[in-house]
């Protein structure tokens, strides 16, 4: 692996993203890890609807999405994922946030077939994000200092996700071992 997609535990890039702060950059990293939660209830959704122009979010007025940021009007909105999960690994855990391409790689579906899952089959819409609980999958995320009502904090974003590929994890972390012995 290179250094810049060297993986980490969470604890180590909470830390790297800690020190970077300084010196106002985003912090870029690579860790396996399994979901341990997706918010989806309580009014939080794991979508939105967009223009298909710009991908901004647009309005439904009766039976048309209007965007306000392209003033154009349309028949049926793209959806993008816009989703908050927990992920989690031996040392600690961490909220992410997650939009359209990693959601697509992380649900195995375009927002658009997830939305028309969640209005047909409501069930089948539930049963599919609880099966992505526990499972693993190598995350890149990005760190970077964000203010939210005067409040600054770091927030961490899944820029890529990635199915464990168990075979080429098995080779990393033989590698690894072969490294540690070598240093002893």
């Amino acid at each position: 692996l290179s250094k810049s997609n060297e993986r980490k535990l969470l604890d180590k890039v909470q830390a790297q993203a800690i020190q970077d702060l300084e010196s106002k950059k985003a912090s870029y990293a690579s860790c396996r890890a399994r979901i341990s939660y997706i918010r989806s209830g309580d009014g939080a959704t794991v979508f939105y609807p967009s223009c298909p122009n710009d991908m901004k979010k647009v309005q439904d007025i009766g039976g048309m999405w209007n965007c306000e940021a392209c003033s154009k009007q349309f028949e049926k909105p793209v959806y993008r994922y816009v989703m908050s999960m927990t992920i989690i690994d031996s040392s600690t855990d961490q909220r992410c946030l997650v939009t359209d391409e990693a959601g697509r790689a992380i649900l195995g579906m375009t927002a658009d077939e997830l939305h028309e899952l969640q209005g047909n089959a409501p069930d089948n819409f539930n049963k599919h994000l609880r099966d992505l609980q526990w499972k693993p999958f190598v995350f890149k995320l990005r760190s970077k200092e964000d203010s939210y009502k005067d409040k600054k904090e770091i927030r961490y974003q899944v820029i890529e996700a990635k199915a464990v590929d168990f075979a080429a994890e098995s080779k990393i972390l033989l590698d690894e071992i072969k490294a540690f012995e070598c240093n002893a």
